[in-house]
């Protein structure tokens, strides 16, 4: 029940399909990267402790994991572009309450609706281009997908 198929649109559509895909992918990237580097600041500004700093990783990234597959079938059943938004409004809005928590019990929690954000829009992304370009031109459009932070391509081969 893709509500996507945009094979037959014009290139300057499949093109700002593709920007706008790989923008939305790289900012889960770019957050799952930065926020390490500012956890250490944020924590003391909030008054939390090193245990904090994994609680606050984990919000992330449990929910993140966890709900990745069902945001795929969901967008299957829903439609990838009603997923889609559903998770960067999730995530833009929870983005920003992280910026302004007060105090570390609301950070973790807004960290967490941060990652079922990103697991909506994470399948959504890849499924949205490769339904927008003919099968022809698929493989030259997720050839320019970001990759994964050097950390995670560590971890994923050890």
């Amino acid at each position: 029940m893709y509500d996507v198929l945009m094979t037959e649109s014009s290139p300057r559509a499949r093109r700002l399909t593709l920007v706008a895909m790989t923008l939305a992918n790289s900012m889960i990237l770019v957050d799952q990267t930065a926020v390490r580097l500012a956890i250490p600041h944020t924590i003391a500004a909030l008054g939390g402790s090193v245990s904090t700093f994994q609680r606050v990783l984990t919000a992330n990234v449990l929910p993140l994991a966890a709900f990745i597959v069902f945001a795929g079938r969901l967008g299957d059943q829903l439609g990838l572009r009603r997923v889609f938004l559903a998770g960067a409004l999730l995530f833009i809005v929870s983005s920003a309450m992280a910026g302004a928590a007060q105090d570390m019990p609301w950070l973790i929690a807004v960290r967490a609706t941060q990652g079922v954000g990103a697991a909506l829009m994470l399948p959504t992304t890849l499924a949205i281009v490769s339904a927008a370009f003919p099968e022809r031109d698929q493989g030259r459009a997720s050839a320019s997908w970001p990759a994964p932070p050097p950390s995670s391509r560590r971890s994923a081969r050890s």
